[in-house]
């Protein structure tokens, strides 16, 4: 059984990782605001028009994305950035 150990060594300049971190910025801000937007329209469509006005007079905090979801929508953009 062999393993090669090849050593790979990248380098990158200031502007060229700036570009990176936008471009990963602005992945994980689409797929935010398309989730946040699903969230929404799926919690409001269940509400009859009592609700969503309450909903919507109250900061809209029965609306947010729990903090389990949220967790679990960060790692799958982790896991996108990986490949």
């Amino acid at each position: 059984m062999s393993t090669n150990n090849t050593l790979e060594i990248h380098v990158f300049t200031e502007k060229q990782l700036k570009e990176r971190d936008r471009k990963i910025a602005e992945t994980i801000a689409k797929e935010v605001s398309k989730a946040s937007v699903i969230h929404t329209a799926r919690k409001m469509v269940k509400m009859n028009s009592g609700q969503q006005l309450k909903a919507m007079t109250h900061d809209c905090k029965n609306l947010h994305i729990n903090e389990k979801k949220i967790n679990k929508m960060v790692d799958h953009f982790l896991e996108i950035l990986e490949d």
